[in-house]
């Protein structure tokens, strides 16, 4: 698979060198709680991080469609800790506050889904019925072979039952999206209906391309959205539930040239269920111009505009966009979106929510402006406020920052949004997810450790 450079990111970058809008100074005062490891999540046992430039990484944000690299035989380390590299990590949290943390990895020579969970209050990461060696998650209900995985996505249920979706192109020349979920109690993995037979197809059961799924979770309800090949040159957002045991659509939502207008394109699906169990999806128009949604409707017999989303869009301006990112506000159900817009060598990232006359911006301003490439947002609301974590390059590195709404002020957390930011890291670091896992605030990335990827984690005590 080949990496794929967007002009989002593409653009020659100057060092960040202060905080924009009304920083408060005792938020990243000496004396703040500090960002720290769970587990060896930070560490890298097997070998030093690689100093920055060593190694093959790209030097530029981007976002892309497969793999970077791969270099078996290397250190490992961190969550993954493993011999092949890591990539694309997902987070999410248990209602009992355990950590799971899924990626994809090349420690058998071939591209797996793997994961991991950090009990709460406990020290070790281990693997749930075998999830991070030979198959890993990516194991199939009607054969014993494997094909190429990528890009795993995580959600947890009301109950703690984990669900991993993924796309892989075991049993075809092209991918299909697969799922599967792990039950704590009996400690195994499960298909949900056809979800993980290759003869079927898995989730998307169809014969055209499918990439990148994201899964989600709402009450009662189990969704997976994701980019289809409508034809040879475009893209359309997917998507289908679970129900009575079947994977279907809704309301058109796989039917080509149905969901995303027909002639328009659409990739970097995002999906959410609120409390009233609607689903919102979010995406990026082929050509990287605008970020669009739809949320069905409350009988869920169609979909609609959520304050023009669907028509307007969301991002507005000139300029291209990057994938977004989308959370739920669980105090009123409100959509929130985060992405990143490139404009005339400049780059600011957004965040807004539906108001009276269209998608506001957050904030007095955006969350971070300036001349360095900055991309992959990951949004959560925590505190009742949202707090976004991204990836930028700053003084030729790759970091993940973070900042928090704080009134009308967009400010750092610990350290989070000066120097090297969280990851604070000798190397490059990339693709940030964010979760609030009870009293906790936890990031995951990706970062080189000898010699390939492997993923890092670190938390911050809750602020709220």
């Amino acid at each position: 698979m080949l990496i794929v450079a967007l002009a989002g990111c593409a653009y020659e970058p100057t060092p960040l060198t202060r905080c924009p809008g009304d920083c408060v100074p005792a938020d990243s005062a000496p004396g703040d709680p500090a960002w720290y490891g769970l587990g060896g999540s930070a560490l890298y046992p097997f070998g030093p991080q690689q100093s920055a430039g060593a190694a093959t990484t790209t030097s530029a944000c981007y976002e892309y469609d497969g793999p970077h690299r791969d270099a078996p035989g290397a250190g490992s380390g961190g969550v993954s800790n493993t011999n092949g590299c890591s990539e694309v990590p997902a987070i999410v949290a248990t209602p009992e506050g355990d950590l799971v943390v899924t990626w994809h990895d090349a420690s058998t020579g071939n591209w797996e889904a793997y994961g991991r969970i950090l009990d709460a209050g406990g020290d070790t990461w281990r693997e749930m019925d075998g999830s991070a060696t030979e198959l890993g998650i990516s194991e199939y209900g009607d054969t014993d072979a494997n094909g190429t995985t990528g890009f795993p996505d995580a959600a947890v249920t009301g109950a703690g039952k984990v669900l991993v979706a993924w796309h892989d192109d075991v049993g075809a020349s092209f991918f299909r999206i697969f799922l599967r979920r792990f039950d704590p109690l009996r400690n195994s993995w499960e298909a949900l209906g056809s979800s993980a037979d290759v003869g079927t197809g898995g989730v998307s059961a169809n014969a055209r391309p499918s990439h990148r799924p994201r899964v989600a979770e709402g009450p009662g309800d189990i969704v997976v959205a994701w980019e289809d090949r409508a034809d040879r040159l475009r893209r359309e957002v997917f998507l289908k539930r679970f129900d009575a045991g079947v994977w279907q659509e809704v309301a058109g939502s796989a039917t080509p040239g149905t969901f995303v207008a027909a002639g328009e394109g659409g990739e970097c699906a995002r999906v959410a269920i609120d409390a009233r169990g609607r689903i919102m999806v979010v995406w990026r128009r082929t050509g990287n111009t605008r970020i669009l949604g739809k949320r069905t409707t409350e009988g869920r017999d169609g979909w609609e505009g959520v304050a023009g989303s669907a028509a307007v869009g969301i991002s507005g301006g000139p300029g291209t966009v990057t994938c977004p990112a989308l959370a739920i506000d669980p105090n009123d159900d409100a959509p929130v979106v985060a992405w990143v817009l490139s404009h005339q060598a400049q780059h600011e990232l957004r965040v807004a929510r539906p108001g009276p006359g269209g998608w506001a911006l957050l904030g007095a301003g955006p969350v971070a402006r300036g001349f360095e490439p900055m991309c992959a947002p990951s949004v959560v609301i925590a505190g009742g406020a949202p707090v976004v974590a991204w990836q930028q390059e700053v003084a030729g590195r790759q970091e993940i920052y973070l900042r928090r709404l704080h009134g009308t002020s967009w400010i750092g957390v610990g350290g989070s949004d000066a120097g090297g930011g969280v990851s604070r890291s000798d190397t490059d670091s990339y693709e940030p997810r964010a979760v609030v896992a009870g009293d906790r605030f936890c990031l995951v990335w990706t970062e080189p450790a000898g010699e390939h990827l492997q993923v890092t984690m670190r938390c911050h005590d809750g602020w709220w």
